[in-house]
């Protein structure tokens, strides 16, 4: 059975899932994920740099939009130039599983070391 997980075409299957998981995951949660790639500005230069924060933070919301789009294109490729059968979905499944497990763990582990966002109405009140 862990020779069959580490096929490759399971493996490039099970890998076409996971990045399908994530990526909408990418889109449904993107004010988190968001934060992995965008700072957040101090307090004092909210005013100036909200014009700016809102042009990165849609440009972002577009490269997880294609990102989302890409991946299931690329999904669907795979699933068309592969001969399916129901173990290789399922061998390719539990290889996606694991992928996304791992990256779930990685994920969980950063938002405790994020910690929750700071609220942004609340500091601008306290100026």
């Amino acid at each position: 059975m862990l020779l069959e997980l580490l096929r490759e075409s399971h493996a490039r299957l099970g890998f076409s899932f996971a990045l399908v998981v994530v990526t909408i995951a990418w889109n449904l949660d993107w004010r988190h994920y968001s934060r992995y790639w965008l700072r957040v500005p101090s307090p004092r230069l909210f005013k100036r740099e909200s014009a700016l924060r809102v042009k990165r933070e849609s440009a972002l919301r577009g490269f997880f939009l294609v990102s989302a789009i890409a991946s299931i294109f690329g999904l669907i490729v795979d699933l068309v130039h592969n001969p399916l059968s129901l173990s290789m979905i399922g061998y390719s499944l539990i290889d996606g599983l694991l992928i996304v497990g791992f990256l779930a763990f990685i994920d969980i582990a950063v938002r405790l070391v994020l910690g929750k966002p700071r609220d942004r109405s609340v500091n601008e009140h306290h100026r």
